[in-house]
């Protein structure tokens, strides 16, 4: 009865340690809280570092302490980062760019030491502390119990085939369709941290270059003494305009609108404007139109936020 029990708890726990892995670098925002939610990704970080260690126990045994402790370190890192890639864009429309955001800590940090909120702050410090070493622990837990695992012939067996097949379903979903789509892949947060490594390089190396800025020369005379406001209308914008079952039914309202603004001594211009990306990602739009340099990606718009140059924003500030 006994061993029983031990064998049913062992498969149990090594199944926990698996899942908590799996998860710690597949969750997705619950959006829009800062919280997270786990939708079934699978993690081939996760599958290639139990190929490797359990390769590697073949030969030398079990991992040692010290390798664990290492281990559950950086895997922590990698959760950390994680949460921020996923969160940052669920909650603020946008990735993150060390290169641009680690500028502005400082600028964060002396809003957050005003008197009255030192004790929010400090507060704050102690439970994400916290949360940190509980996450180091839980992982140090989960990691522990996989290197038992390989450690043990049988289990070891079980672990490496199940890592393998996710390694096979994983390439065979990004080279022929005859793979079911599903279960499917996180992306891989190591890949997170080349890409913010290569940003940095880049932007610090200067190896790519941009358009040169088109001329923003203006006495803006037209508009002298008057408070202008540029306002963008996505997508349904020019549908709206273009289909006629919808046009028909906004005629009433736009007249209406119109006539207010220049009964309250404004006016107004509207221009369709080219779009460098769709369903999602605007502020390349909004960039685009303001520097007068056509932004399609994201390490163009990072690179271009790192240069100074003449925009709408600066003219009108003239």
């Amino acid at each position: 009865m006994g061993s029983a029990f031990r064998r049913i708890f062992a498969v149990i726990s090594l199944a926990v340690a698996l899942f908590l892995l799996n998860a710690s670098l597949t969750f997705q925002s619950a959006w829009p809280t800062p919280g997270i939610r786990w939708r079934g990704l699978l993690s081939i970080e996760l599958a290639a570092f139990v190929l490797v260690l359990a390769a590697a126990s073949r030969r030398a045994g079990g991992p040692s302490r010290r390798a664990l402790k290492w281990s559950a370190a950086i895997w922590s890192v990698l959760v950390l980062g994680h949460y921020s890639e996923v969160t940052a864009s669920a909650l603020y429309g946008r990735e993150i760019n060390l290169y641009w955001d680690l500028r502005f800590v400082p600028d964060v940090a002396a809003l957050l030491a005003r008197p009255e909120r030192l004790w929010v702050v400090s507060l704050a410090a102690v439970a994400a502390l916290l949360v940190v070493v509980l996450l180091y622990k839980v992982i140090r837990w989960a990691l522990g119990r996989v290197g038992a695992a390989v450690a043990n012939p049988r289990e070891r067996l079980v672990v490496g085939v199940l890592a393998a097949a996710m390694a096979i379903l994983w390439i065979g979903q990004r080279v022929s369709s005859a793979f079911p789509a599903t279960p499917s892949f996180s992306a891989p947060v190591t890949q997170t941290y080349l890409r913010q490594a290569r940003l940095m390089a880049t932007t610090l190396g200067r190896r790519a270059a941009l358009p040169a800025s088109p001329s923003m020369k203006s006495d803006l005379s037209l508009v002298k003494g008057a408070d202008v406001f540029l306002f963008f209308i996505e997508a349904y914008g020019a549908i709206s305009y273009e289909r006629p079952e919808f046009a028909a039914r906004l005629a009433g309202d736009r007249e209406r609108l119109e006539k207010a603004i220049h009964d309250t001594n404004r006016d107004v211009v509207s221009a369709y404007v080219e779009s460098p990306t769709f369903g999602g990602s605007s502020w390349l739009a909004h960039i685009t139109l303001l520097s007068g340099v056509e932004i399609r990606s994201h390490d163009a718009n990072a690179l271009l936020m790192t240069e100074k140059r003449d925009t709408l924003v600066t003219t009108f500030r003239q």
